[in-house]
Protein backbone atom coordinates (compact mmCIF):
# COMPACT_ATOMS: atom_id res chain seq x y z
CA UNK A 1 0.00 0.00 0.00
CA UNK A 2 2.91 2.62 0.20
CA UNK A 3 4.20 2.21 -3.73
CA UNK A 4 3.92 6.15 -5.03
CA UNK A 5 1.15 4.94 -7.17
CA UNK A 6 -1.08 4.46 -4.29
CA UNK A 7 -0.48 6.87 -2.35
CA UNK A 8 -1.73 10.58 -2.55
CA UNK A 9 0.59 13.21 -4.14
CA UNK A 10 -0.16 15.56 -1.56
CA UNK A 11 2.07 13.88 0.75
CA UNK A 12 4.90 14.81 -1.27
CA UNK A 13 3.46 17.94 -2.34
CA UNK A 14 2.99 18.51 1.27
CA UNK A 15 6.36 17.60 2.61
CA UNK A 16 7.56 20.38 4.17
CA UNK A 17 4.96 21.55 6.05
CA UNK A 18 3.35 18.05 7.09
CA UNK A 19 6.88 17.33 8.43
CA UNK A 20 7.42 20.53 10.81
CA UNK A 21 4.48 20.23 11.59
CA UNK A 22 5.07 17.02 13.07
CA UNK A 23 8.88 18.19 14.56
CA UNK A 24 6.65 21.14 16.12
CA UNK A 25 4.47 18.27 17.82
CA UNK A 26 7.52 16.80 19.13
CA UNK A 27 9.87 19.38 20.61
CA UNK A 28 12.12 16.51 22.47
CA UNK A 29 12.84 14.87 19.29
CA UNK A 30 16.04 17.37 18.56
CA UNK A 31 16.99 15.78 22.46
CA UNK A 32 16.84 12.10 21.68
CA UNK A 33 20.39 10.65 21.57
CA UNK A 34 20.11 8.83 18.51
CA UNK A 35 18.49 11.37 16.63
CA UNK A 36 21.58 13.77 17.57
CA UNK A 37 23.80 10.66 16.57
CA UNK A 38 22.19 10.44 13.18
CA UNK A 39 22.04 14.53 12.59
CA UNK A 40 25.74 14.36 13.56
CA UNK A 41 26.90 11.71 11.67
CA UNK A 42 25.48 13.12 8.53
CA UNK A 43 27.01 16.76 9.22
CA UNK A 44 30.87 15.07 9.58
CA UNK A 45 29.90 13.03 6.17
CA UNK A 46 29.09 16.03 4.79
CA UNK A 47 32.26 18.31 5.95
CA UNK A 48 35.04 15.47 6.32
CA UNK A 49 38.00 18.09 6.69
CA UNK A 50 36.46 20.23 9.60
CA UNK A 51 38.60 20.61 12.22
CA UNK A 52 37.14 19.99 15.98
CA UNK A 53 36.20 23.58 16.69
CA UNK A 54 34.15 23.68 13.09
CA UNK A 55 32.00 20.64 14.36
CA UNK A 56 31.22 22.04 17.40
CA UNK A 57 29.82 24.92 15.96
CA UNK A 58 27.88 23.23 13.39
CA UNK A 59 26.37 20.65 15.54
CA UNK A 60 24.50 22.98 18.06
CA UNK A 61 21.00 22.71 18.67
CA UNK A 62 20.29 25.34 16.45
CA UNK A 63 21.83 23.60 13.14
CA UNK A 64 20.74 20.13 13.86
CA UNK A 65 17.39 21.37 14.16
CA UNK A 66 17.24 22.48 10.47
CA UNK A 67 18.57 19.75 9.27
CA UNK A 68 16.04 17.66 11.42
CA UNK A 69 13.15 19.97 9.51
CA UNK A 70 15.10 18.99 6.25
CA UNK A 71 14.34 15.52 6.61
CA UNK A 72 10.72 15.66 5.28
CA UNK A 73 11.20 17.48 2.01
CA UNK A 74 14.69 14.75 1.61
CA UNK A 75 11.96 11.93 1.92
CA UNK A 76 10.25 13.34 -0.93
CA UNK A 77 13.29 14.21 -3.51
CA UNK A 78 14.15 10.69 -3.01
CA UNK A 79 10.61 9.40 -3.48
CA UNK A 80 10.57 8.27 -6.80
CA UNK A 81 13.90 6.95 -6.95
CA UNK A 82 13.04 4.64 -4.24
CA UNK A 83 9.96 3.63 -5.72
CA UNK A 84 11.80 2.51 -8.86
CA UNK A 85 14.29 0.38 -6.96
CA UNK A 86 11.06 -1.08 -5.66
CA UNK A 87 9.71 -1.59 -8.36
CA UNK A 88 12.94 -3.44 -10.16
CA UNK A 89 13.33 -5.10 -6.83
CA UNK A 90 9.95 -6.89 -6.94
CA UNK A 91 10.39 -7.67 -10.91
CA UNK A 92 13.76 -9.57 -10.11
CA UNK A 93 12.11 -11.29 -6.88
CA UNK A 94 9.41 -13.08 -8.76
CA UNK A 95 7.71 -13.46 -5.48
CA UNK A 96 5.00 -12.75 -4.35
CA UNK A 97 4.55 -10.98 -0.76
CA UNK A 98 1.88 -10.02 1.72
CA UNK A 99 1.84 -6.77 1.62
CA UNK A 100 0.34 -6.25 5.55
CA UNK A 101 2.75 -8.45 7.05
CA UNK A 102 2.36 -7.16 10.59
CA UNK A 103 2.23 -9.47 13.65
CA UNK A 104 -1.89 -9.12 13.99
CA UNK A 105 -2.26 -10.97 10.55
CA UNK A 106 -0.33 -13.61 11.58
CA UNK A 107 -1.79 -17.10 13.60
CA UNK A 108 0.51 -19.11 14.99
CA UNK A 109 -0.59 -22.78 15.92
CA UNK A 110 0.29 -23.02 19.99
CA UNK A 111 2.63 -25.96 21.41
CA UNK A 112 1.03 -28.70 23.05
CA UNK A 113 0.11 -28.48 26.62
CA UNK A 114 1.73 -30.07 29.23
CA UNK A 115 -1.07 -32.38 29.46
CA UNK A 116 -0.44 -33.77 25.62
CA UNK A 117 -3.90 -32.62 24.37
CA UNK A 118 -4.18 -31.14 20.97
CA UNK A 119 -2.61 -28.07 19.54
CA UNK A 120 -5.03 -24.49 19.51
CA UNK A 121 -4.26 -22.23 17.16
CA UNK A 122 -3.72 -18.89 18.77
CA UNK A 123 -3.31 -15.08 17.50
CA UNK A 124 0.34 -13.41 17.42
CA UNK A 125 0.17 -11.28 20.85
CA UNK A 126 -0.53 -8.25 19.67
CA UNK A 127 0.07 -6.11 22.99
CA UNK A 128 3.70 -7.48 23.31
CA UNK A 129 4.30 -7.67 19.32
CA UNK A 130 6.36 -10.00 17.23
CA UNK A 131 10.02 -10.94 19.01
CA UNK A 132 11.95 -13.39 16.38
CA UNK A 133 14.69 -14.84 18.26
CA UNK A 134 18.10 -14.90 17.07
CA UNK A 135 17.97 -18.31 15.30
CA UNK A 136 15.23 -17.40 13.30
CA UNK A 137 12.54 -18.94 15.31
CA UNK A 138 9.85 -17.05 16.39
CA UNK A 139 7.96 -16.96 19.70
CA UNK A 140 7.21 -20.35 18.89
CA UNK A 141 10.58 -22.41 18.61
CA UNK A 142 10.34 -25.07 16.05
CA UNK A 143 7.82 -23.22 13.71
CA UNK A 144 7.49 -24.43 10.11
CA UNK A 145 5.35 -23.03 7.17
CA UNK A 146 2.13 -25.12 8.24
CA UNK A 147 2.51 -23.98 11.67
CA UNK A 148 1.59 -20.16 10.59
CA UNK A 149 -1.53 -18.72 9.25
CA UNK A 150 -1.89 -14.96 7.00
CA UNK A 151 -5.05 -13.26 6.86
CA UNK A 152 -5.80 -9.99 5.37
CA UNK A 153 -4.72 -10.52 1.70
CA UNK A 154 -6.03 -7.84 0.28
CA UNK A 155 -2.76 -6.25 -0.47
CA UNK A 156 -1.08 -9.66 -1.89
CA UNK A 157 0.91 -9.06 -5.16
CA UNK A 158 4.23 -8.99 -6.62
CA UNK A 159 7.24 -7.87 -4.22
CA UNK A 160 10.14 -8.01 -2.89
CA UNK A 161 10.47 -10.53 0.20
CA UNK A 162 12.63 -8.13 2.15
CA UNK A 163 9.56 -5.10 1.96
CA UNK A 164 7.67 -7.87 3.84
CA UNK A 165 10.48 -8.18 6.29
CA UNK A 166 10.93 -4.69 6.92
CA UNK A 167 7.00 -4.07 7.44
CA UNK A 168 6.90 -6.66 9.77
CA UNK A 169 9.65 -5.27 12.13
CA UNK A 170 9.07 -1.98 11.78
CA UNK A 171 5.72 -2.61 12.53
CA UNK A 172 5.70 -5.46 14.82
CA UNK A 173 8.96 -5.57 16.58
CA UNK A 174 8.34 -3.74 20.65
CA UNK A 175 10.54 -1.21 21.41
CA UNK A 176 12.80 -2.67 23.35
CA UNK A 177 13.68 -5.00 20.16
CA UNK A 178 13.64 -2.26 17.69
CA UNK A 179 17.67 -2.04 17.85
CA UNK A 180 18.13 -5.76 16.91
CA UNK A 181 16.24 -4.88 13.49
CA UNK A 182 19.70 -5.58 11.59
CA UNK A 183 20.22 -8.38 13.63
CA UNK A 184 16.90 -9.97 12.84
CA UNK A 185 17.33 -9.12 9.07
CA UNK A 186 20.47 -11.19 9.13
CA UNK A 187 18.40 -13.92 10.11
CA UNK A 188 16.28 -13.56 7.52
CA UNK A 189 19.19 -13.41 4.76
CA UNK A 190 21.08 -16.44 6.42
CA UNK A 191 17.73 -18.48 6.07
CA UNK A 192 17.31 -17.13 2.46
CA UNK A 193 20.25 -18.22 1.73
CA UNK A 194 20.12 -21.78 3.01
CA UNK A 195 16.45 -22.04 1.34
CA UNK A 196 17.78 -21.44 -2.03
CA UNK A 197 20.78 -24.07 -1.70
CA UNK A 198 18.27 -26.75 -0.59
CA UNK A 199 15.94 -25.18 -3.42
CA UNK A 200 18.73 -24.90 -6.20
CA UNK A 201 20.51 -28.14 -5.19
CA UNK A 202 23.77 -26.01 -5.22
CA UNK A 203 25.88 -26.46 -2.51
CA UNK A 204 27.69 -23.08 -3.49
CA UNK A 205 24.58 -20.86 -4.00
CA UNK A 206 24.31 -17.63 -2.50
CA UNK A 207 21.49 -15.04 -2.09
CA UNK A 208 23.36 -12.65 -4.27
CA UNK A 209 24.35 -15.47 -7.11
CA UNK A 210 20.34 -15.57 -7.60
CA UNK A 211 19.49 -11.71 -7.39
CA UNK A 212 18.37 -11.55 -3.94
CA UNK A 213 19.94 -8.63 -3.20
CA UNK A 214 19.63 -6.21 -6.06
CA UNK A 215 22.99 -5.68 -6.99
CA UNK A 216 24.82 -9.48 -7.31
CA UNK A 217 28.36 -10.56 -6.40
CA UNK A 218 29.83 -10.45 -3.10
CA UNK A 219 27.80 -13.40 -1.81
CA UNK A 220 27.95 -12.57 1.78
CA UNK A 221 24.77 -10.94 2.73
CA UNK A 222 26.18 -7.41 2.29
CA UNK A 223 23.85 -6.57 -0.91
CA UNK A 224 20.49 -7.83 0.69
CA UNK A 225 21.30 -5.45 3.50
CA UNK A 226 21.80 -2.50 1.08
CA UNK A 227 18.42 -3.51 -0.44
CA UNK A 228 17.16 -3.60 2.50
CA UNK A 229 17.89 -0.32 3.88
CA UNK A 230 16.47 1.01 0.79
CA UNK A 231 13.15 -0.63 0.87
CA UNK A 232 12.95 0.14 4.62
CA UNK A 233 13.56 3.31 3.54
CA UNK A 234 11.00 3.42 0.76
CA UNK A 235 8.49 2.52 3.23
CA UNK A 236 9.37 4.87 5.84
CA UNK A 237 8.47 7.32 2.86
CA UNK A 238 4.80 6.25 2.95
CA UNK A 239 4.86 6.38 7.07
CA UNK A 240 6.34 9.68 7.55
CA UNK A 241 4.82 11.53 5.35
CA UNK A 242 1.65 9.88 4.98
CA UNK A 243 0.69 7.95 7.97
CA UNK A 244 2.41 10.81 10.73
CA UNK A 245 0.29 13.30 9.14
CA UNK A 246 -1.46 15.50 11.06
CA UNK A 247 0.15 13.61 14.30
CA UNK A 248 0.81 14.93 17.74
CA UNK A 249 1.95 14.17 20.45
CA UNK A 250 -1.87 13.88 22.04
CA UNK A 251 -2.71 11.74 19.02
CA UNK A 252 -0.20 9.34 19.66
CA UNK A 253 -0.91 8.71 23.42
CA UNK A 254 -4.61 8.28 22.43
CA UNK A 255 -3.69 5.69 19.81
CA UNK A 256 -1.96 3.80 22.50
CA UNK A 257 -4.30 3.78 24.60
CA UNK A 258 -7.06 2.38 22.43
CA UNK A 259 -6.58 -2.03 22.13
CA UNK A 260 -3.89 -2.70 19.97
CA UNK A 261 -5.25 -5.35 17.59
CA UNK A 262 -5.47 -4.63 14.06
CA UNK A 263 -2.87 -1.73 14.46
CA UNK A 264 0.73 -1.56 14.32
CA UNK A 265 3.28 0.32 16.43
CA UNK A 266 4.27 3.38 14.35
CA UNK A 267 1.21 5.75 14.96
CA UNK A 268 0.91 4.84 18.70
CA UNK A 269 4.79 4.08 20.27
CA UNK A 270 6.98 7.01 20.96
CA UNK A 271 9.69 4.49 20.39
CA UNK A 272 8.78 3.41 17.38
CA UNK A 273 8.53 7.42 16.27
CA UNK A 274 12.39 7.84 17.65
CA UNK A 275 13.70 5.13 16.02
CA UNK A 276 12.28 5.43 12.73
CA UNK A 277 13.25 9.39 12.30
CA UNK A 278 16.84 8.44 13.38
CA UNK A 279 17.06 5.15 10.93
CA UNK A 280 15.68 7.36 7.99
CA UNK A 281 18.44 10.11 9.12
CA UNK A 282 21.15 7.75 9.18
CA UNK A 283 19.93 6.09 5.67
CA UNK A 284 19.30 8.95 3.93
CA UNK A 285 23.06 10.24 4.79
CA UNK A 286 24.54 7.13 3.46
CA UNK A 287 22.11 8.03 0.19
CA UNK A 288 24.68 11.35 0.12
CA UNK A 289 21.77 13.72 1.06
CA UNK A 290 23.13 16.64 2.45
CA UNK A 291 20.09 18.57 4.25
CA UNK A 292 22.10 22.13 4.07
CA UNK A 293 22.28 21.86 0.31
CA UNK A 294 18.60 22.34 0.07
CA UNK A 295 16.98 25.02 0.50
CA UNK A 296 14.14 22.92 2.51
CA UNK A 297 16.49 22.90 5.14
CA UNK A 298 15.44 26.27 6.57
CA UNK A 299 11.69 25.62 5.47
CA UNK A 300 9.96 26.15 8.93
CA UNK A 301 10.25 26.77 12.53
CA UNK A 302 11.74 29.52 12.55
Amino acid sequence: FWVLSRRDHAELEDAAASWNALVDGFPGLIREPSVRAALRAVHAAASPDRDDADADANDDDAALERSLRALGPGLAQHAAALDSLAAAAAAAANTKIHGDAKSWNMFFRASPDSSGEGEQPRESAAGEGFVPSSDGGSRDAGATAADVQLIDMQWTGDGCPLQDVAYLLTTSLPGDSLAQVDSFVGVFVRMLRAQLRYVTGVAGAKDDDHGADGRGGGGDGDGAIHLFNLLWLDYARAVVLGLWKGLTAQKLEANAAQPAAGTSFVTRSYQHLVFIIARVLRTLGELGWRPFDSSAATAGGQ
